[in-house]
């Protein structure tokens, strides 16, 4: 194992953890618990992550890979922390992206496909070909046609296919995953 899988393991096992965490304790289902921290975690998390992440390009810096590791985490908790704040703003942005968040196992999945097809060797090889608005272009259309997919789909369908596979490899066959799907209160039957 090469030091760059190490420090990558490193970097992606405590975030793991830390939304573990999260999950367990259900800290997002009471919004008026952490509201009013939110605001403190945006000035933390964009007032140190953006000049971390920026000054290093603008003064021309190598070998700033360790810093992303630090910046990462920062820019992910303040963008969240955003995305939140808008969300109670705004409660119908909730219900645009509540159907990807049923089926993000499937949206992960197939963005990641998706560009593979695209970019690699394996499908198209657009890699190092795209300009970055292009890339980021063609990431937010891709998404775009995924929440559209999404509500379709959760209109029809209770899980989606990458969940539904891990229900079935975690309760081990139909009638248990349906007594457990009984039991699960989210989502139409």
């Amino acid at each position: 194992m090469g030091p760059t899988v190490a420090f990558g393991i490193l970097n992606v096992l405590p975030l793991f953890l830390v939304g573990l965490a999260a999950g367990k304790v259900r800290l997002f289902e009471d919004p008026a618990r952490y509201l009013q921290h939110l605001p403190r975690v945006q000035a933390i998390g964009f007032g140190l992550g953006l000049p971390l992440s920026i000054l290093p390009v603008l003064l021309h810096i190598p070998h700033t890979e360790a810093l992303g590791y630090v910046s990462g985490p920062l820019l992910a908790a303040a963008y969240a922390a955003t995305f939140l704040r808008i969300i109670h703003a705004r409660p119908v942005v909730s219900e645009v992206f509540a159907p990807a968040g049923r089926i993000s196992a499937t949206v992960y999945l197939s963005q990641s496909l998706i560009a593979a097809l695209a970019f690699t060797g394996y499908g198209f090889a657009q890699a190092g070909r795209w300009s970055d608005g292009a890339v980021l272009a063609f990431a937010a259309a891709v998404f775009v046609l995924q929440l559209v997919v999404a509500r379709w789909y959760t209109r029809r369908f209770r899980y989606g296919p990458v969940e539904w596979a891990l229900r079935v490899a975690t309760y081990g066959g139909t009638a248990r995953m349906q007594e457990h799907a009984r039991a699960t209160v989210s989502g139409p039957a």
